[in-house]
């Protein structure tokens, strides 16, 4: 094969539903003649009750690419991509969503990628290839695509795809000038979608007074509801043991008036809605089960990373008691963990997981990636932003909530309260104002005052000054850098007071590759102090094994000259 100019070629794969079973072979037993076939989809299967879904990948490149006679299937009919990078939200913990917008071009095509009975048609088919395939598949929202890019240099090569996962938002077109446009979103998007706990249509079959032992569902309606655990009816939370026959029972009214609500009397036809209960849970599992609960599958969490961090900056202290009493949006309580731990949770698209990560210092290890303006970011790319809107000089947590039925945006609504205000910040030598932040915190009780404590002072820390984000770009010898790093920036357009380039200790929010340059959104941190870690009982003495902590003799200092460390 002759060598290529070095050009980008991006390959889509599509999975669509198709049944895997054979026209009129058992189980199917459609009987239509030969050329009246179904199209193995289940818009146009002839046996529906045997219908056996199963996927199939359909493939687009771009138009010109090099496709070699070994990639046989592949029509080359992609025009552009427009991908949209993921997004880190430090202050709503739930990334950006990631998505691409992608346009191909549609064209009168064979049927034999679409129709396995093409040869028995009668009549071949007409029209063009993207009106058949939503003509005999339209229910494409949901499932999977890839998008595989890559820069060739001598030809096809597989070796040098990077792939990135994706679920279809919509598929539309083709238009009058025969364009089709395709829009995908990354796999938290399913978050979007679904609420936990799953809703249920159940009603109660009889009244239930404030003293009853079990909940009669209307015929069939049991089935539905797990085999024990908890209910919500109008603003009373129950917990069941026992479901049979349509009935949940429990053995004593101490199981009545759960979570702070109150026993109370209900009525024929009332709604019964599965609640879903977490008790002293760690929170990494809490959020991983809100994840899968939501359609994402396991394989797809970065599990391992999810357990590092929980090990790392969370353990007992942060772990969840709390109740969901009636569905709610997945993505919402996601976000809503996230934030109380001053974490976030974004899809990566280098890693094709889900990711999760504390907003903390680096641990012990590898030192931090330094970008200098004159030997990392290119030229004329940098611009900084002060984000003043985000300063507060107040922070406050509710938290321990009296009733899991009742506003949980009042702060009548719980026991407990943790708040830290910075006098100095407020005072006229400094800012002058006063900027408050609350928030609500369903998620502990009073056995997470220390977390609780810990939230709101790391907060106040931070959010004391206004925070400095940093857009810039690199070359690709720097690709390795990717969402959520912590890196050092050391540029002349953010000095100290002499005028000198200041280091600036960051979080990478955003990475956005185009072509051979690589944008990134930086938002510094305040872990450029020297933030230390408690020692193992290997550490060495001062000042042997620098990263961890040490107890300074005099309160100004080492013997060094060296700030004492904050720990963190």
């Amino acid at each position: 094969m002759s060598d290529f100019a070095r050009t980008q070629t991006d390959l889509l794969e599509l999975d669509i539903d198709t049944c895997t079973l054979t026209y009129g072979v058992l189980p199917c037993t459609a009987s239509g003649a030969a050329g009246s076939e179904c199209y193995n989809t289940f818009g146009t299967c002839q046996d529906q009750a045997n219908f056996d879904m199963g996927t199939k990948s359909i493939k687009f490149c771009s138009r010109g690419a090099p496709i070699p006679l070994s990639e046989p299937g592949i029509i080359p009919s992609l025009m552009s991509v427009r991908a949209a990078a993921t997004e880190i939200d430090l202050e709503k913990g739930l990334s950006r969503r990631r998505g691409a917008d992608i346009t191909l071009m549609d064209s009168a095509e064979e049927d034999h990628l679409l129709d396995s009975y093409a040869a028995t048609r009668s009549q071949k088919a007409i029209g063009s290839f993207w009106r058949r395939l939503l003509a005999r598949n339209s229910n494409t929202s949901g499932r999977p695509a890839r998008l595989r890019r890559a820069f060739f240099t001598n030809g096809w090569d597989n070796a040098e795809f990077t792939d990135e996962n994706y679920i279809i938002e919509a598929i539309s077109g083709p238009d009058d000038n025969g364009q089709v446009r395709i829009e995908l979103k990354d796999l938290i998007t399913l978050a979007d979608r679904r609420q936990v706990p799953e809703p249920k249509d159940g009603r109660l079959a009889a009244a239930l007074t404030e003293t009853g032992l079990s909940a009669t569902l209307q015929t069939g309606q049991g089935a539905d509801y797990a085999a024990t655990g908890y209910i919500t009816i109008g603003r009373e939370v129950i917990e069941y043991t026992s479901n049979s026959s349509d009935v949940l029972s429990w053995p004593d009214t101490g199981h009545r008036g759960a979570f702070g609500t109150e026993a109370a009397e209900h009525d024929i036809d009332d709604a019964v809605a599965q609640a879903r209960v977490w008790t002293n849970t760690p929170i990494t599992t809490v959020m991983q089960n809100i994840l899968t609960e939501s359609g994402i599958d396991a394989g797809d969490i970065d599990t391992a990373g999810f357990a590092d961090e929980e090990a790392t900056w969370l353990g007992p202290s942060y772990n969840v008691t709390a109740c969901i009493p009636k569905p709610e949006d997945s993505d919402k309580l996601l976000a809503d963990l996230t934030r109380i731990v001053r974490g976030v949770l974004w899809w990566s698209p280098t890693d094709n997981k889900v990711r999760f990560k504390v907003f903390a210092p680096p641990v012990p290890g590898p030192a931090v990636p330094l970008l200098t303006d004159d030997a990392h970011i290119i030229a004329e790319s940098t611009k900084i932003a002060r984000q003043d809107k985000l300063r507060t000089t107040v922070r406050a947590t509710f938290y321990g909530l009296r009733s899991a039925t009742e506003n949980r945006s009042e702060s009548a609504n719980y026991n407990l309260t943790a708040i830290y205000i910075d006098t100095v910040a407020e005072s006229p030598n400094e800012y002058g104002d006063r900027r408050n932040f609350e928030s609500f915190n369903r998620w502990w009780t009073a056995d997470n005052r220390v977390a609780a404590v810990s939230e709101v002072t790391r907060s106040a820390l931070y959010y004391r000054d206004a925070p400095v984000e940093i857009d810039l770009a690199v070359s690709a010898k720097d690709a390795s850098l990717q969402e959520a790093d912590i890196v050092d920036i050391e540029t002349g357009l953010y000095t100290d007071t002499e005028g000198r380039p200041l280091r600036l200790r960051s979080i990478i929010i955003r990475r956005d590759q185009r072509g051979d340059q690589i944008r990134l959104k930086c938002r510094g941190t305040n872990f450029a102090e020297r933030v230390a870690f408690i020692a193992p009982d290997t550490a060495g003495d001062y000042p042997s094994d620098p990263e961890y902590a040490h107890i300074a003799a005099d309160a100004n200092g080492f013997s060094d000259g060296t700030k004492p460390y904050v720990i963190f």
